[in-house]
């Protein structure tokens, strides 16, 4: 145990490592990414900071090509195989990119059995890795970044970046998705697979530019370091 006030962000934590914390570490500040994340603790008056991107280093791309992206690790919360499945209902291509987590047998399992054999490298493309500017370069050609997510996720740094380039996201209406994605402006909510066919259909209706601007208007590092700084003497004078 320190006296020293120590500002702690919760990227990803287990509630359990948390009640450790407020029940052992009475000096920790503990900083959600999201409310959906605070509000998951159990504790929905967290302080919350939204991670922030530089938008000088995200190319826009105002012309998009006709496949769908997704961005994520091949697990199963990050709804690969449904991704897959929804590309083909609607008729459309689906770039993967990211690795799979071979330290995590289940991952393995789940990507030979449910992915794998969809990967055909024309309608369905799988990319195990890439550098940033690659990846970030195949997400701003791209009409959509889909992401049928299937778990509470905190935060989604991918989705942030996609909407960035320009790109508009369709996620599911779970985890953090309200809180990054404007329904109907920089991409879609969805309930369903069937949802998501018919937003695919939209995304052409939506203004690349604003997508955009939802992300430099609210998600910034410069608001990030605002928030932080605010925290930090808030703790440093005592007033939190």
């Amino acid at each position: 145990t320190t006296k020293t006030p120590t500002l702690l962000t919760y990227h990803y934590i287990e509630h359990a490592t948390h009640d450790y914390y407020r029940e052992h570490v009475p000096n920790v500040h503990p900083v959600c990414v999201s409310h959906r994340q605070a509000e998951m603790l159990g504790e929905p008056d967290l302080p919350v900071v939204y991670d922030g991107l530089d938008m000088d280093a995200v190319p826009f791309g105002e012309t998009p090509e006709d496949y769908l992206v997704l961005v994520a690790r091949m697990l199963p919360t990050k709804g690969i195989a449904d991704a897959i499945r929804i590309a083909k209902r609607a008729g459309d291509r689906l770039v993967l990119v990211g690795p799979v987590s071979s330290y995590i047998p289940w991952s393995r399992k789940y990507y030979d059995e449910q992915v794998r054999p969809h990967v055909d490298g024309d309608r369905v493309v799988h990319i195990p890795e890439a550098p940033n500017t690659r990846v970030l370069e195949l997400v701003s050609r791209a009409k959509g970044f889909l992401f049928p997510l299937q778990g509470d996720e905190p935060f989604g740094l991918a989705v942030l970046e996609s909407m960035a380039t320009g790109t508009p996201v369709i996620t599911m209406r779970r985890g953090a998705m309200p809180e990054l994605v404007a329904d109907g402006v920089s991409g879609f909510l969805v309930e369903s697979d069937f949802d998501a066919v018919k937003a695919i259909g939209q995304l052409g209706s939506l203004d690349r530019r604003l997508v955009r601007g939802h992300v430099s208007g609210r998600f910034t590092y410069q608001r990030m370091v605002d928030g932080y700084e605010s925290l930090y003497e808030g703790i440093a004078t005592g007033s939190r």
